[in-house]
């Protein structure tokens, strides 16, 4: 055995296993706060926690009142972004925004005054240990 001591660490990977070892604890703020996916952006969160099921609803107001419209009957261009909503917001939770979407069927359909936006996201409910829909409802109009 030598008697030399260990050489220091080099600064880059102290400070690469301070952020390795932080990350988790802020992934698990990020997810509980803005809903997040915790099975994306790199956290541990995904070995303890399903990943959330996040479904769109669309409500439109044609001048008659609102009325629920089915997202399969959009054009192609509209469900690939109904889609890619759908996902971003399943990833970035609250961070997300469908008004792009919402915009894009204003534009797209000159009678309708209003879009609602319905976001349904299961998630894990950590006080009961069960699976909870969490709701909102985001309005665009004209």
């Amino acid at each position: 055995m030598s008697d030399r001591p260990l050489p220091p660490i080099p600064r880059g990977v102290a400070l690469a296993l301070a952020l390795f070892t932080a990350w988790p604890m802020v992934h698990i703020v990020l997810t509980a706060v803005v809903g997040s996916d915790a099975w994306k952006l790199g956290g541990f969160g995904m070995y303890a926690t399903p990943r959330p099921a996040v479904q769109l609803r669309l409500e439109v107001d044609t001048g008659q009142g609102m009325q629920p419209y089915a997202p399969m009957s959009l054009d192609g261009a509209l469900q690939r972004q109904y889609l890619e909503t759908q996902e971003s917001l399943a990833i970035l939770g609250s961070w997300a925004s469908p008004q792009p979407f919402a915009q894009a069927i204003l534009d797209r359909y000159p009678t309708v005054q209003t879009v609602d936006v319905v976001v349904d996201t299961t998630v894990m409910d950590p006080e009961r240990a069960t699976l909870v829909t969490r709701t909102s409802r985001f309005t665009y109009g004209r």
